[in-house]
């Protein structure tokens, strides 16, 4: 998955029911019951659609969500197409959109020796498996994912984990009033709007990460208002290439 296409699936038609987070593009749908939740998650296993990219489905009592793969790594050009299938299934049924409730949590592990010599241990420890570059995944699709933040070796290493949390961007604001009001202080605002590093009182951070749900690419300057904006509309255009995070260490907030 490039920039490109996670551009593209933000720019789509018809993807109004969909944020887009590290999981890749989520959506989450009321119901009423278990009962009305299956119903609904059988409708989309069937559709034409997801047959070759079946999506993950949690079906809970309140509602279902919808990843339509299991990172935004995987991300390919024909997403579009399947969320708006899932989307139309969901208004068949008569289910209602709730894309202020979703959201992705990933574990960050900073490391200031190779990566090589801790990823090992975490992926035995966790019984994770090895996604991309220098993540790893829940196998079962469950678990939050794991990133390796390499760090200069010099830098003195104060706190050797923190949280990404992804949420929509028109969210980002009230989330992080809501946790300053918690007692929480910004711990950095440098790469603001597209995350923010914030702290509890004993310094364990926490990155309120919009940057994954934001129409433009990640180091094109963006203001405030952007994330207040229409969903809808063309992406910016731009011919450079942006890495998937892992290969963005020096963007992510350090520990």
């Amino acid at each position: 998955m490039g920039e490109d296409q996670r551009l593209a699936f933000l720019a789509a038609d018809g993807v109004d029911d969909w944020r887009v987070a590290y999981c890749g593009p989520i959506a989450r749908y009321a119901c009423a019951s278990v009962r009305a939740g299956t119903a609904f998650a059988t409708a989309v296993a069937a559709l034409e659609e997801t047959a070759e990219h079946p999506p993950l489905i949690d079906v809970r009592p309140d509602g279902v969500i919808v990843r339509l793969g299991g990172d935004l790594i995987d991300l390919d050009d024909g997403a579009a197409g399947r969320a708006r299938a899932v989307s139309a299934a969901a208004r068949e049924a008569g289910l209602v959109p709730q894309p202020a409730r979703t959201q992705d949590v990933q574990v960050a592990i900073a490391t200031n020796v190779s990566v090589d010599e801790v990823l090992p241990f975490w992926r035995a420890a966790l019984g994770y498996a090895d996604h991309i570059g220098d993540d790893l995944v829940d196998p079962r699709g469950r678990a939050p994912s794991v990133w390796f933040q390499p760090l200069d070796p010099e830098k003195p290493l104060r706190h050797a984990m923190h949280l990404d949390l992804a949420v929509p961007r028109e969210l980002a604001s009230a989330r992080l009033a809501a946790a300053l009001d918690a007692g929480g202080r910004v711990a950095s605002d440098r790469e603001a709007p597209q995350f923010w590093t914030c702290a509890d009182a004993g310094g364990n951070k926490v990155d309120l990460v919009t940057w994954t749900d934001l129409p433009v690419p990640e180091d094109e300057p963006t203001s405030l208002e952007i994330l207040a904006a229409p969903r809808r509309g063309p992406a910016p255009r731009s011919d450079a290439e942006h890495g998937p995070r892992h290969e963005r260490a020096d963007a992510a907030a350090g520990p």
